[in-house]
């Protein structure tokens, strides 16, 4: 050094493992025999360090150095233009603080795993670099990595290289898992499920808890010890996540976990992962049992959907935490649940501040929503429809609600109440809003639609029928279209649109020695004209007349008068017409 009192008295070389790196030339020059040329330390950064004593006022010992390490530079295959291809390129190493690099490049290097590159899982290296790279906000509108490494590896190391390799696991709060000769490292959070297991793969069940033991696992308190660089690079406690809603269903005593994070440098990453592992507690469903030798490949940590009737699991997704291969092929497993929300993020806000996380719901057998849809169908019913509910319990029953209120359900009587999903009302005349509600045991779930109920009112039909017996004879007029009316029925306006259904019946005959005349169906509403035209072969004489028939389907505009006709064309057929036994049918379906 060449300032401060130290000036002359201390000298430090500093060597950071370069392949040309040479001996030390102070320490050769003194110690030769020890520091030969062949101690040059290429691959390992050190620092030589000499004294002078002086006649001892500066120095009463040798002093105690410290330092500030950056470490080496790391493979970061997501620079690689096919990750993994070339983690021995300089041009795709940089130095980083991403957990999941630095467990990647520990693991292939010689003083660690030595494991071969093509024995490592780069896409879940990748994907768990780029969980720790996520930047997430913290107090003072800025952000920070979520997970970072700032620790180190002590060598010798213990000859198992995955103790270690544990202090870049834990930074992340993620885990590594060996397959089929293959290595993958997981950060901590929120996963798909990677299969699903369904009630019949289990070959025995041997515990399922709703409860987690007071010594089980379940805290309400979670204090976090990190170094603080502000604090002279001391072991230090980060705020403590405490829950006062966990610690009420506790009965009010505290149940503390004490967790240490010797990688991490900083008091709000400190309290994220704390936070992390407050939120993980309260998951208190478990199942553990056996499983076939499908499930032989399933790893410790996985996230898996598990569908199970009985206690109304569809696809409840539970993440694999114990796991032991029995000799048979069979798997011992036990599975706890967890939620998308125990890895969500805190928001500035939130930190140094206690914790205001929620309990997760330990009732298995609550049914989810059951989609309610409606079809109207005629005489005055209304059809509904309720799918299956995602989560239904054995004994799952189904209730309607009928509401004045178009957002209240809470306001409406029940008119419905079964096991059918499938169900036809008699509606009351009038608009409602129904709702649809499943429920098991004494657990019922969420209405549907959970905000505003479906309007709905039955058709409503109105059916008038004339009949005409009496014997008509037409002549032959002018030839103006629809001559000679048959028959007629008058119809008041509606307030409601409708189709119309029309059946028109009656029975023809004299002067059909030309062959065939033309009846047509009229429908006249205030705005339209609609026909039904049919040419029909009455034949015959007048001691041979023929039945005829001619259908018809209209629709009527409301708050119009209306009327169906039945006329002879007399430009159609011969000179004269001989019909009797009309009968005119309508139906009036509201729409």
């Amino acid at each position: 050094m060449t300032a401060t009192k130290y000036a002359n008295a201390i000298w430090i070389r500093r060597y950071t493992g370069t392949a040309s790196q040479t001996v030390d030339f102070i320490l050769n020059g003194r110690y030769s025999s020890t520091f030969t040329a062949n101690f040059r330390g290429r691959g390992i950064a050190y620092a030589a360090m000499s004294y002078d004593w002086g006649d001892g006022k500066l120095f009463r010992g040798p002093p105690i150095m410290t330092f500030l390490i950056k470490g080496k530079k790391c493979y970061d295959p997501r620079l690689d233009a096919s990750p993994g291809a070339a983690p021995t390129n300089p041009a795709f190493a940089a130095w980083t603080q991403n957990p999941a690099l630095c467990w990647a490049d520990y693991a292939m290097a010689d003083y660690g795993g030595m494991v071969a590159s093509t024995s490592i899982n780069w896409a879940s290296v990748v994907a768990a670099a780029n969980i720790c790279d996520a930047l997430v906000s913290i107090p003072g509108a800025t952000t920070q990595k979520r997970y970072t490494f700032n620790g180190r590896v002590i060598l010798p190391v213990d000859p198992d290289w995955r103790e270690n390799a544990k202090l870049f696991v834990d930074a992340m709060m993620g885990r590594m898992v060996f397959r089929d000769g293959i290595w993958f490292v997981y950060a901590g959070s929120f996963d798909s499920a990677s299969y699903t297991i369904e009630k019949d793969d289990w070959l025995s069940i041997d515990r399922i808890k709703t409860v987690a033991p007071r010594d089980g696992g379940r805290w309400n308190t979670v204090r976090c010890w990190y170094v603080d660089p502000s604090r002279n690079w001391q072991r230090v406690e980060c705020y403590p996540r405490r829950n006062a809603t966990y610690k009420s269903a506790d009965g009010a005593e505290e149940i503390a976990l004490e967790m240490e994070q010797p990688a991490c440098t900083d008091e709000y990453e400190a309290q994220r992962k704390a936070e992390f592992m407050l939120r993980q507690s309260r998951n208190q469903i478990a199942l553990s049992g056996k499983l076939g030798p499908k499930f032989r490949k399933a790893a410790t940590g996985e996230m898996v959907a598990v569908n199970f009737e009985e206690l109304g699991w569809v696809s409840k997704l539970m993440r694999i935490r114990t796991l032991s291969l029995n000799p048979d092929g069979t798997s011992d497993v036990g599975l706890v649940e967890e939620q998308s929300a125990d890895w969500t993020d805190l928001l500035a806000a939130e930190y140094n501040a206690p914790s205001t996380s929620t309990i997760p719901a330990t009732n298995p057998t609550t049914p989810t929503e059951a989609v309610l849809s409606i079809t109207n169908v005629v005489n005055g019913t209304i059809r509904f429809s309720i799918a299956n509910p995602t989560v239904k319990p054995t004994g799952t029953q189904y209730r309607i609600i009928r509401s004045s209120v178009a957002s209240n359900a809470a306001v409406g009587t029940s008119v419905y109440d079964g096991v059918s999903q499938v169900v036809d009302y008699p509606a009351a005349p009038g608009t409602f809003y129904y709702f649809s509600q499943a429920y098991a045991n004494s657990y019922t779930g969420p209405y549907s639609p959970n905000t505003t109920g479906l309007a709905a009112n039955a058709y409503v039909t109105n059916v008038t029928q004339v009949n005409c017996t009496v014997t008509q004879v037409f002549s032959k007029g002018a030839g103006t279209f629809l001559g000679q009316n048959m028959a007629r029925v008058d119809f008041a306006p509606s307030s409601a649109d409708a189709q119309v259904s029309v059946t028109a019946s009656f029975r023809a005959g004299l002067g059909n020695v030309f062959g065939t005349n033309g009846v047509q169906l009229q429908f006249v509403t205030g705005v339209s004209s609609s026909y039904t035209t049919a040419t029909l072969p009455t034949g015959g004489a007048t001691t041979d007349p023929r039945p005829s028939q001619i259908t018809g389907v209209f629709t009527y505009a409301a708050n119009n008068s209306a009327y169906v006709a039945l006329n002879w064309d007399t430009t159609s057929g011969p000179n004269s017409f001989q019909f009797d036994n009309v009968n005119i049918r309508t139906e009036f379906i509201r729409l």
